[in-house]
């Protein structure tokens, strides 16, 4: 029988040298003995516990630290304050100032008088000084919209001289903005307070007629379709017959807005406007847009306003015939290949009609 070599080493031939396996220490029993059990020391419990939660700490601290300077400079009255010195960066004021008022957190804002008055004082001032950079056009535009977001009255005035305006064809933005906020007020102070101020109606009016076949001035004819909307809002006896005649304007956007703001009053006059809304092979109403997306997003649009607008005629008018055709309309919207919350939205709508 041949030699068994004492190592693996050997086995293999050559001159390798030995690995010893140490062997498992037993207590006597062939079992492995365990080490003994210690309390933790300190420095145990300081990694455990006392570092993470320094870590915590310092990252709550730098969340608070980034939250403060994000709302410090925040207050409104200092932002007006601000806005007062007028600089380069007074029109960034002007748009924090339109998002606070805008925060359903800071409603009580919108009854505070005397940040009103100051911000009419700051418009005035830009309106009166002509400045054409654009910081100050963009500053006259945000306080424009500040000022609507008011339940008060007293930036009345001065948004009408601004909605009038215009020195420079930048300001045909601030024309736009002040006309916007017209209509954001009336939603806040109510229309029948809006009424009250006749010369809200005569610059609507005005904006309303302008059509401008200069090509300097093309920009001028965006004015129409948005006074259109405001006198919408308004919806007194003037309002309503202007709107009666834009009906027939060459330009949709225009006559859109016309039907929108008849309808909810529920004047009939608007149905067949408001139907052409709702007309899926109404190719005009999509003059403008170039793309197979533009022409989507335009027609999702115009339906969708095209449904509120109906349903709020139909919950003045009740039943009709212009109730019907509107209903007839819903279902054409319902069987077509639209997205399909705008055919739940026509759904909901019919169905609320037949209720």
């Amino acid at each position: 029988m041949p030699d068994v070599p004492d190592n693996a080493a050997e086995a293999v031939g050559g001159d390798a040298e030995t690995i010893e396996i140490p062997a498992s220490p037993t207590d006597g029993t062939d079992q492995p003995s365990l080490p003994p059990v210690q309390p933790p020391s300190g420095a145990f419990i300081l990694q455990l516990f006392l570092i993470p939660m320094l870590i915590v700490g310092i990252v709550v601290m730098v969340w608070l630290t980034f939250s403060w300077l994000a709302h410090v400079g925040s207050d409104p009255h200092d932002l007006v304050r601000d806005l007062e010195k007028l600089n380069k960066g007074s029109w960034q004021k002007a748009l924090t100032l339109s998002n606070l008022l805008r925060d359903r957190n800071n409603d009580l804002l919108k009854d505070d008088s005397a940040l009103a008055q100051d911000l009419v004082k700051v418009l005035e001032s830009e309106l009166e000084n002509a400045r054409m950079s654009p910081e100050r056009i963009k500053l006259r535009f945000f306080l424009c919209h500040c000022l609507g977001e008011f339940r008060l009255v007293d930036g009345i005035p001065s948004l009408v001289k601004a909605a009038r305006l215009e020195r420079d064809p930048a300001e045909a933005e601030v024309r736009l903005a002040a006309i916007a906020s017209l209509a954001k007020l009336t939603v806040q102070i109510g229309s029948d307070r809006m009424r009250e101020h006749q010369q809200v109606f005569d610059v609507l009016d005005e904006a309303s007629r302008i059509r401008e076949a200069n090509p300097s001035l093309q920009h001028r004819n965006r004015l129409p379709a948005a006074a259109a909307y405001a006198l919408g809002m308004i919806g007194d006896a003037a309002s309503l017959e202007r709107l009666a005649q834009l009906l027939i304007d060459a330009n949709p956007s225009i006559r859109f807005n016309a039907a929108t703001g008849l309808a909810r009053y529920g004047d009939e006059r608007a149905i067949p406007v408001l139907l052409q809304m709702l007309d899926l092979s109404n190719e005009q109403a999509l003059v403008g847009t170039t793309t197979p997306e533009e022409h989507l997003q335009q027609r999702v649009f115009l339906v969708k306003n095209g449904i509120e607008a109906g349903r709020q005629y139909a919950r003045i008018a009740g039943h009709g015939p212009g109730v019907s055709r509107f209903a007839e309309a819903l279902e054409r919207v319902i069987d077509s290949n639209l997205p399909t919350e705008l055919r739940l939205r026509a759904k909901a709508a019919l169905l609320e009609l037949r209720e």
